[in-house]
């Protein structure tokens, strides 16, 4: 079978790297992939999808998504039916889009081309108005959560509903190496400074893009009241692992904002390390903090932290609220509550007992509900479904 996925890949988020997951990890005798991505795709994304074996690569233009702007819907169309003609010259059987531009874009292809069309919705950011009118074209929408299911349900109407499916993102056990002692090998942090993980250190980690929602500012606050009120942990360091992605005005001086926080209240140990490879980092971290502090869509980190053995603490806004279950797979604060996520850092530091128990919980979870092995078993067999589908549909025409 011949499956196409579509991806933006402007960013390098969770979405964009389960997409390639996908790709790097179905079977090459039974399927053969395309991956069409924007050709200004982020370099991480490029290298990365670059290294995937096996898959037939282009990339297009894929236009903003912008529903105020009359020439915004002429250049959607232009680059539909651009797609729709590779659609039908590689004789795609389905296509696949992964992020909100290439839904709009792989609406209008697929619909062009004659195939089925598959939705992996990561987020809750589609224009209502562009959702209502495009939810008809897919023949299955995934979402990747219980949380952006219902908002698909609640904004797609009727249509939706009865082609809306949840596949949560997975993770590639095999290649996570848990248990596995970390290389002490120097990492640079941001500004071009050597730093390693040392033997005997306790280490708190936020792992994610640098954005005003993520919630960085709220565990900068919570390491300051840490180091002020809990004179235990004096000796625990504090990283920020990401980048400024998408880089925008308001991003750029949320970071810098960070950045001041830090030298105000001289926090000497914060380090920010920018990206970086997450199989150097898992390991040497006793606690992964996911702090948004708006209504996270799905949060992978927390998935791949659980894998990795690393105790979590998360807010309680919207996925994560679902799946984290509080003393038995993680512990959950309240949103923008830097008090409450530093005592439950603390928690986690001093109770060993309780991390164990988080530890030994949440590597069973992730085995039985989030092994990639298992997510691609569930893609193979929608795949398959809705090109019968399709081919049912063509017979009826």
């Amino acid at each position: 079978m011949n499956v196409c996925i579509l991806d933006q890949g402007e960013i390098m988020g969770g979405a964009e790297g389960f997409s390639l997951d996908i790709l790097r990890s179905v079977s090459k005798s039974q399927w053969n992939m395309t991956l069409l991505h924007h050709k200004y795709a982020h370099p991480d994304y490029m290298s990365r999808a670059g290294a995937i074996p096996y898959i037939h690569r282009e990339q297009i233009n894929i236009p903003t998504l912008d529903h105020r702007r009359f020439g915004s819907y002429v250049q959607t169309l232009k680059t539909a039916f651009a797609v729709a003609k590779q659609l039908r010259k590689k004789h795609i059987d389905v296509l696949q889009t992964n992020t909100n531009r290439a839904h709009a874009v792989g609406a209008l292809a697929a619909h062009y081309a004659g195939i089925p069309l598959v939705w992996v919705v990561h987020d809750t950011t589609f224009p209502l108005d562009v959702l209502k009118k495009l939810v008809q074209y897919p023949t299955k929408i995934v979402c990747v959560s219980e949380y952006v299911r219902d908002f698909i349900l609640e904004h797609g109407g009727v249509e939706a509903a009865i082609k809306t499916i949840i596949i949560p993102n997975g993770i590639d056990l095999d290649s996570v190496g848990a248990g596995v002692t970390p290389s002490l090998r120097p990492l640079v942090d941001i500004d071009g400074k050597p730093f390693s993980f040392l033997p005997h250190h306790r280490y708190v980690g936020m792992i994610g893009r640098i954005d005003t929602w993520k919630g960085q500012d709220v565990f900068l606050d919570a390491a300051h009241i840490l180091n002020s009120e809990y004179p235990q942990h004096s000796g625990v360091e504090y990283l920020v692992i990401g980048g400024v992605t998408n880089t925008s005005e308001a991003r750029s001086r949320y970071y810098a904002q960070l950045r001041e926080t830090v030298r105000e209240r001289h926090l000497s140990n914060v380090t920010f390390l920018g990206q970086q490879d997450i199989a150097q980092i898992f390991p040497s971290l006793d606690v992964l903090v996911h702090a948004s502090t708006e209504p996270e869509p799905f949060g992978r980190t927390i998935i791949e932290a659980w894998a990795y053995g690393v105790p979590v603490v998360a807010t309680k806004l919207g996925a994560p609220a679902s799946f984290v279950e509080y003393g038995k797979t993680g512990l959950l604060v309240e949103p923008k509550d830097p008090k409450d996520l530093a005592q439950k850092i603390s928690l986690l530091l001093e109770d060993h007992h309780l991390a164990e128990t988080l530890k030994v919980n949440a590597r069973k979870e992730v085995r039985a509900r989030y092994d990639l092995v298992r997510i691609i078993d569930m893609f193979a067999e929608l795949w398959d479904e809705v090109k019968i589908f399709g081919k049912m549909r063509k017979k009826a025409r």
